[in-house]
Formats: structure tokens, sequence, C-alpha cells
């Protein structure tokens, strides 16, 4: 499963506020989580309603995700074969639909999800204040308000959630490639600047002892 990074960003006009809600991945925009509102207050997202989003979105993400959910009686016979094929249960093939679904049963793997931590059971990745160049969602935030700046003078909710909708369906993977290479090369930029900064500390740390011992 490809890491997905969580941001809120506004767009604003003179009066009002849209605040979108969103996660990116290298495959691109995570549209089912994508939620766009509108609000008269300078910061429209606060505590409650950032931690219903996170929950419901870490939810979609485990139903996505969890390879332990079994076939469906809804399921046509071939889903369930081919569900049978994936997890390598053996069956014959005159068996029933009945029957292929009581053996995936009684070969179901063990419960477990991709995304799990603690209360969300995600993995959450904290970034240090002001460093928003390491998360590659901040330039696809400053395409998405171009293109709404270009598109639109309304900034009626409608308006900006449909163009907004627009440029996120659209983004390409090749562009999203781009946003996380851009951040991936701040952080080793960054880690080399941490190396440096650790071995200069040494080299002082040791002149310090030196000049100590002298003394």
């Amino acid at each position: 499963m490809a890491e997905y990074v969580q941001a809120m960003e506004e767009i604003c006009s003179r009066v009002r506020n849209f605040p979108i809600s969103a996660m990116i991945s290298s495959a691109g925009f995570h549209l089912p989580s994508v939620v766009i509102f509108e609000c008269n207050e300078v910061h429209g997202m606060d505590s409650s309603r950032f931690v219903k989003w996170l929950w419901e979105t870490s939810c979609t993400l485990r139903g996505e995700n969890d390879e332990t959910k079994l076939p469906k009686r809804a399921w046509k016979k071939a889903e369930v074969v081919q569900w049978l094929d994936d997890h390598k249960v053996p069956y014959l093939n005159l068996c029933t639909k009945a029957e292929l679904l009581e053996l995936a049963v009684a070969y179901a793997p063990e419960k477990k999800f991709k995304v799990d931590e603690e209360e969300f059971r995600v993995e959450i990745l904290r970034l240090p204040i002001k460093h928003c160049v390491l998360n590659p969602i901040e330039l696809a935030w400053a395409e998405l308000k171009d293109f709404i700046r270009n598109k639109n003078n309304n900034f009626t909710l409608t308006d900006v959630t449909t163009l907004s909708q627009a440029y996120m369906a659209a983004c390409s993977t090749e562009l999203i490639a781009r946003f996380i290479q851009h951040a991936q090369n701040y952080e080793e930029t960054f880690k080399a600047a941490d190396k440096i900064g650790e071995e200069m500390d040494k080299y002082i740390i040791q002149e310090d002892l030196e000049y100590d011992t002298i003394g």
C-alpha cells in the first residue's frame, strides 16, 4: 500500500473560506477521503472536525486494504473462485458457490490491516514545524489554487468543489512523483546537513576535552 500524507488547506476569498481535507500518494489523490466545506471563520478546521475526518478516512483505508476480507454471498461464483486462487485455497471444479464460500471461511487468513496504529490504526508521520517542503502535498495545494484562480471568479462552494475535484482527479501519477521526489530531495539535504553538524559537534567536543586536559 502506498503511504498517504495528510494535509488541510484553505482556499480563501474575501469573505468565505473553503477548507479542503485530502490525502495524496504515489497513485494520486485519494478521492474518497476528500472533504470540502464552506466556513466564515479564519480557521474552519477545528480539532473535532479534523478527528472525525481522520477517523472516517482511516476506516476507509482499512476497508480498501484489508487483504483478509472474505467473499460475500452477493459475489459471482467466478469472483469467489478468483479469491480462492489468490489465497491459494484448494477446491474442486464441481463445487457449488455455497461450498466455495464455506472453503473461503475455513481458510480465512488471520485478520490484519495494512494501515494500523493505535486509535486510528494508521502510521502518523509528524513533520517538523515550518518545514512544509517535506510534505509533497504542499506543491499540489499550490498548483490546485493556481488552477482555481485561473478557472473561477465566483468562489461559490459549488464552483470551488467542482474545480478542486476536477484538478485532483486529473492529477497524474507523473506529476505526483515529481512532488514526492522534490520533498525527498529536501529530506536528503537536511540529512546531509545534520550529518555535517554532528561531525562538527564531535570535533568541537574533542577540542574542548583536549583543551581541558592541557589546562
